[in-house]
């Protein structure tokens, strides 16, 4: 890739030869791991900056190499590679040092963090759903499908648990739900 300071993102797709989904996704799973790697604003059009280009340079070329977009992100920012099979999260890998590495710590809060836990009360739901409805909160889908324990919502309303659930627009790439007491 030739040395540039800022390229425009729409140019991306052909300096990749790739889609523009791919360049998109690519730029997505640096900012989830750097919120500083995003493209700037001048005028109407969005331009990658010379240190985003960079890491989109050297990620194209282990994504080539094999790796996934996450696999890239990673070793380009220098995030070590989550814990394999065979050293189950919280087992400490001891054959670097003795202590924990900060790491390791955050892989098993993370872990912690993605159990769900059971509602504190059977009326939980119910009492969440109220506040909702009370305050004319919008959910997105997959909040609401959460609080519904289903895996999906679909159609423009539906009633549950003396609720309607409406369809109101959208937030992102997901639909925004308004949820009313009956």
């Amino acid at each position: 890739m030739t040395e540039e300071t800022e390229l425009p993102v729409a140019k991306l797709p052909d300096r990749y030869q790739v889609a523009r989904s791919q360049v998109y996704a690519r730029m997505d799973a640096l900012k989830q791991r750097d919120p500083t790697l995003i493209p700037f604003k001048r005028g109407r059009k969005a331009y990658a900056s010379r240190f985003l280009l960079e890491a989109l340079d050297s990620m194209h070329v282990l994504i080539q190499k094999g790796e996934t977009v996450a696999e890239a992100a990673d070793r380009v920012l220098g995030i070590p590679p989550p814990t394999r099979p065979d050293n189950p999260v919280g087992q400490l890998d001891r054959t670097q040092d003795n202590s924990e590495s900060p790491s390791d710590l955050m892989r098993l809060v993370q872990a912690i963090a993605g159990i769900k836990q059971p509602p504190t009360s059977r009326l939980a739901r119910y009492r969440e759903l109220e506040e909702i409805a009370i305050h004319g909160w919008r959910l997105p889908t997959s909040e609401l499908a959460d609080i519904l324990e289903v895996k999906t919502l679909s159609g423009k309303s539906f009633l549950r648990y003396g609720f309607r659930f409406t369809r109101a627009g959208k937030a992102g790439g997901e639909s925004t739900w308004k949820v009313e007491k009956l």
